[in-house]
């Protein structure tokens, strides 16, 4: 409830564009997760995912590895569980930064795979 609240008032104030200010990047095919255990013979679907200056030059750390990466991970797209292109998908925690930032406030997202694409959207 609370990323539906936080991502409906991103959408509301005006400030999220896709067409202007994000490029579009095109995933195919995408049978997701359960695909393989329906056994039956579904067409693929298309997944996307967008990026801006903000999104490309953010790091994630991960606690589980002390690391930083890059928010999306496009070479996990054909593994067992597409989503996790997104945030390097079931991480227990981690953090973005964004040092191209407007404001100096944090958000804390309880999230799922679905959060973990919305998340990057937020970092503005």
């Amino acid at each position: 409830m609370c990323l539906f609240i936080v991502s409906t008032a991103y959408l509301v104030d005006g400030s999220f564009n896709p067409d202007a200010d994000y490029e579009k990047n095109r995933m195919y095919p995408f049978y997701g997760v359960y695909y393989g255990q329906s056994a039956l013979p579904l067409k693929p679907d298309t997944m996307y995912y967008i990026t801006n200056n903000d999104t490309e030059k953010a790091r994630v750390y991960y606690y589980n590895t002390n690391s930083f990466r890059k928010i999306y991970k496009p070479n996990s797209f054909k593994g067992l569980d597409p989503y996790n292109v997104f945030l390097s998908g079931p991480v227990a925690m981690l953090t973005i930064e964004n040092e191209n930032a407007i404001q100096d406030k944090e958000l804390i997202i309880f999230r799922d795979s679905f959060g973990s694409s919305l998340a990057p959207l937020l970092i503005t």
